[in-house]
């Protein structure tokens, strides 16, 4: 079961912009998955194997795109965290 059956909404309707709602489907639901392994430091050669892909260039685009978006956050964060003020205006 999944869609609109388990009655999961990833994206809810916008009348302004006329988007429709979106339910999740398998494939967010495999996202969400090797998003998370990744999160918790699994290497990108266990997470081919896992999610079952036949080229490694595809398991390491995704890792690649997750973990540069990952360190930016944490280049970021960092930042804002040596700063005395983040909600000082800089002009």
């Amino acid at each position: 079961m999944i869609g609109k059956e388990v009655g999961i909404i990833v994206q809810h309707p916008d009348h302004r912009t006329r988007q429709k709602v979106k339910y999740v489907s398998a494939h967010d639901l495999r996202r969400g998955c090797a998003q998370r392994l990744i999160n918790v430091g699994v290497s990108a050669e266990t997470l081919k194997v896992i999610m079952r892909h036949r080229d490694f260039a595809t398991t390491e685009r995704y890792c690649g795109a997750m973990r540069s978006a990952q360190s930016a956050a944490a280049e970021v964060a960092a930042q804002m965290s040596t700063h005395a003020s983040p909600n000082a205006f800089i002009g």
